[in-house]
C-alpha cells in the first residue's frame, strides 16, 4: 500500500476517534419520542388482521400432530 495513503486513513480514524463521545453544545440531540395518539378503526383493524393471519401459520407449525389428526 501507498504510505501517504495509509498515514492519511490512520489520521482520519484517530481524529474520528478523539471526537468520539464529544457533544457539540450548538447541535441539537434528538431522542426518539413516541407519539401518544389515538388510532382511528383502519389502523386497528389492520393491526388485527396481521396478527390474526399470523397466527394461523403459527398454529400449524407449534400444533402440527393436532392439525394432522384432524383436531383433538
Amino acid at each position: 500500500m501507498n504510505k501517504k495513503f495509509l498515514t492519511g486513513l490512520l489520521t482520519i480514524f484517530f481524529i474520528n476517534l478523539n471526537s468520539y463521545g464529544q457533544d457539540d453544545k450548538n447541535q441539537k440531540q434528538q431522542y426518539f419520542h413516541p407519539i401518544e395518539r389515538s388510532h382511528t378503526i383502519q389502523e386497528r383493524f389492520k393491526h388485527v388482521s396481521i396478527l390474526y393471519g399470523i397466527s394461523w401459520p403459527a398454529y400449524i407449525f407449534t400444533q402440527y400432530k393436532t392439525v394432522q389428526n384432524n383436531g383433538s
